[in-house]
């Protein structure tokens, strides 16, 4: 019998701890640029226990031409705390925030968020500077619409959960990214 506040006895109701070896813990992410594209990591995320893994933070940037080279496929490899790549059980989700169907969607869902567009568009008027669709389990096609700046992600369950994604954003609940900054030139 076991007495209320009495350490001894009393089942903690957290789950079984983990080495977080062979579980979802980063997003990196690799691309073959053609002529007129550039894709370089500038931000390599640092993990527990000396290892490369993170919860997010590997950042990268990517160049495009809108008229010669507007369109590139990029591949998520999904690693552990360890930096040893994951076969994942789960798809990645790829998300563009410059593809707003209009200005009012934009105002109403982000009101603090800042979308640069160059030259600037008359007020109230949403450029789409790139856009990310999937085109596989791990790899999605990045195409550019317009000249200006943007950011995109790649996500992925913590953990290669199985817990869901936002019913408003679309994104997992619990989630590992990669943040691709890309800028579209002519």
């Amino acid at each position: 019998m076991s007495i209320p506040g009495d350490p001894q006895g009393v089942q903690e109701s957290y789950p079984t701890p983990t080495s977080g070896l062979s579980k979802a813990v980063e997003v990196r992410l690799s691309a073959t640029p053609s002529a007129n594209q550039s894709f370089t990591q500038y931000v390599v995320a640092s993990g527990p226990a000396g290892g490369s893994g993170s919860a997010g933070g590997n950042e990268y940037d990517l160049y495009l031409s809108l008229s010669q080279a507007p369109t590139i496929t990029l591949t998520a490899s999904i690693l552990d705390v360890d930096g040893n790549s994951v076969t994942p059980v789960n798809t990645a989700v790829w998300k563009s925030y410059s593809s707003h169907p209009n200005a009012a969607d934009f105002a109403t869902k982000n009101p603090n968020d800042v979308q640069e567009s160059y030259p600037p568009k008359p007020s109230g008027q949403i450029a789409d500077i790139a856009d990310v669709s999937s085109t596989g389990q791990l790899t999605g096609l990045v195409t550019a619409k317009s000249v200006g700046k943007c950011s995109l992600n790649c996500q992925f369950p913590f953990g290669d959960n199985n817990i869901g994604n936002d019913a408003t954003t679309g994104q997992p609940i619990q989630m590992v990214y990669a943040t691709i900054h890309v800028r579209v030139q002519v």
